[in-house]
């Protein structure tokens, strides 16, 4: 994520949704380490492991077979500024894409695409195995898609309308 403090709310929120029933019902068998179990740093007995970081985190020692890369940028400001664009490029560059296990490792990256010139972008054009998944607030037919039991089709058309163009595109 773009910082520590969302990639730390991240690492408690999984360590949360493994403690739920539900999970439990889901994979019986998954239970965290005793030894490994801090908030952003997770092993099962199985030996897989979760490890949360921000761009510029460390991952020294820490190798990959899913990658999840989730708001890599905060707010549009971030996502205009060349220096952060190469920042998280580099990183990802240098740091993340240099730990992957194996050739069938896989990259997951989450995010507004404000900017052609993203870490998104980056990835889309780099990548060689890849596929690209849009998800629109409004779908073309009108119908509500992000949390539609949260927000009603008359509210995401208010913001729309109040949004620059430019904006909601991008969200």
């Amino acid at each position: 994520s773009h910082g520590a403090e969302l990639s730390n709310s991240f690492g408690r929120r999984t360590k949360q949704i493994t403690m739920e029933q539900s999970y439990k019902n889901v994979f019986p068998d998954f239970e965290l380490s005793q030894e490994k179990r801090e908030w952003g740093n997770r092993e099962t007995k199985q030996r897989w492991g979760y490890y949360s970081v921000w761009i510029g985190g460390s991952l020294t020692g820490k190798g990959w077979d899913y990658l999840i890369i989730d708001d890599p940028v905060k707010d549009r400001m971030e996502a205009d500024s060349p220096t952060i664009q190469q920042r998280n490029i580099d990183w990802y560059d240098s740091v993340a894409s240099t730990r992957l296990q194996t050739q069938d490792s896989r990259i997951i990256c989450i995010m507004t695409r404000w900017s052609v010139d993203d870490l998104g972008g980056y990835i889309l054009r780099e990548e060689k195995d890849r596929t690209q998944v849009t998800i629109k607030a409004i779908d073309e037919r009108g119908k509500g898609i992000i949390r539609p039991w949260k927000r009603d089709l008359w509210y995401m058309e208010d913001v729309r309308h109040k949004m620059i163009t430019k904006n909601w595109e991008a969200l």
